[in-house]
């Protein structure tokens, strides 16, 4: 990462980096997410990572626009032989209120530069109260012929989050989520489906460099595609996680 001095500074951010899509990240020591679990969205409707480059520019006191060239989804690798563009806003109208949308293009099957996927991502994150802080989340992406019978491929999904600050110590977090895969073509079941799921987290932090977790997640599903042994299949599921956040 560096900054160009132009103006009030071109920031610049080249290699290997997470996405600028979505709302949740990739935990990291001193940054995680308020669940354990990652939602259907953070999975399915965007990408991971990028290899590449990406700028951004502040354009406005409220307003930073960014764009970036990368590889494509998730694999360092390019597996054709055009890249994937990517812009994006940011506006921050107060201190309590962001709103940040992003859009990318780019060819994405192995060895085929025409058919595209896009997807635009869009994320309202308002903060009320010191304590409080929702956010809400909007993803659509689109491929051409990625079916197996050459058909386009459509997905979408909705998400909401809340997290609320007990205290100093205890903190819970609440997401609920629709995804709708149209096409089968993101959780690769080869047929619609919508998933859904309610998750709620508990934290307390016991020391300044211990943190403890515990997640009751339930999951639903309008068809039979949610792993039940060995072979079966079910359309709901119930996960109870606990988890232990140590940093040194």
């Amino acid at each position: 990462t560096t900054t160009i001095p132009l103006g009030d500074g071109i920031a610049l951010k080249g290699g290997l980096m997470v996405t600028p899509l979505g709302t949740e990240i990739l935990p990291n020591p001193g940054a995680y997410n308020d669940n354990i679990s990652r939602s259907f969205l953070f999975n399915y409707a965007i990408p991971l990572r990028h290899l590449g480059m990406m700028a951004s520019y502040p354009v406005l006191k409220i307003l930073t626009v960014q764009g970036g060239i990368f590889t494509g989804w998730d694999d360092p690798f390019d597996n054709n032989n055009q890249p994937s563009f990517h812009v994006g806003a940011t506006l921050t109208p107060n201190d309590w209120i962001t709103f940040v949308s992003n859009f990318l293009t780019g060819p994405e099957q192995w060895h085929r530069n025409g058919p595209k996927r896009h997807v635009l991502a869009n994320v309202l994150t308002v903060k009320p109260t010191d304590p409080l802080a929702l956010s809400f989340e909007y993803d659509y992406g689109h491929e051409a012929s990625i079916t197996a019978s050459g058909r386009d491929g459509t997905w979408q999904g909705w998400a909401g989050y809340a997290t609320y600050s007990w205290s100093d110590r205890f903190t819970t977090g609440f997401r609920g989520e629709v995804f709708k895969d149209s096409d089968g073509v993101r959780t690769a079941v080869g047929r619609d489906v919508t998933l859904g799921e309610i998750t709620f987290t508990g934290s307390y932090k016991f020391t300044k460099m211990l943190i403890g977790r515990a997640e009751l997640r339930q999951d639903w599903a309008n068809k039979s595609v949610i792993q039940k042994g060995s072979t079966g299949a079910d359309t709901n599921q119930t996960t109870i996680a606990l988890q232990l956040i140590y940093t040194y």
